[in-house]
């Protein structure tokens, strides 16, 4: 871990997974299904936590962007849409220039995380600012290849070395 600015910035490489490693077998059924909707560049994590092994397909993204939701319970079909309640997580692509910043939340805190093939992520915990029905939360996001990829985690306790896992296990997916 490299410490820059008094603590503010961190480089962290969590796990030493292969950027030719295989996507986590949570996504085994869930990928052929993410194939058919999206012609996006698909990146997924080859390590995921227990809290995040229920995948559903984000049926509310397609075409040049997809989404994935972590829910709490196993899901009821393989492409649902998101609700909150239900979600623990999402993973998200979106071409760069579709993204937008969070203006309701600050980051309290950033770090970078290795993926596998060396591309670094921003890990930001982000809090609310003023009123908001949500919660803080962590947020890890990575620019390849025109996309931006965004993992967000709603889970406080565990929520940042679960992104940890995830994003420094992220690898490309053959189409």
């Amino acid at each position: 871990m490299l410490l820059i600015g008094g603590g503010t910035l961190a480089l962290l490489r969590v796990g030493s997974v292969s950027p030719d490693a295989p996507p986590v077998s949570a996504f085994d059924l869930p990928l052929q299904a993410l194939k058919n909707q999206t012609n996006a560049p698909i990146m997924l994590p080859a390590e995921l936590p227990d809290e995040l092994k229920n995948v559903a397909v984000d049926a509310d993204l397609e075409g040049d962007s997809y989404g994935l939701l972590f829910e709490t319970t196993p899901p009821d079909e393989l492409i649902e849409s998101f609700v909150h309640y239900r979600t623990v997580g999402t993973f998200t692509a979106v071409p760069e220039s579709e993204t937008g910043t969070a203006k309701y939340f600050r980051a309290s805190s950033l770090e970078n995380v290795r993926l596998p093939d060396g591309t670094e992520a921003k890990l930001r915990h982000m809090e609310p600012v003023g009123v908001s029905n949500y919660g803080p939360y962590w947020e890890g996001r990575f620019d390849k290849n025109g996309y931006a990829y965004t993992l967000t985690i709603y889970l406080d306790q565990n929520g940042k070395s679960i992104s940890e896992q995830v994003l420094s296990s992220m690898v490309s997916v053959e189409r």
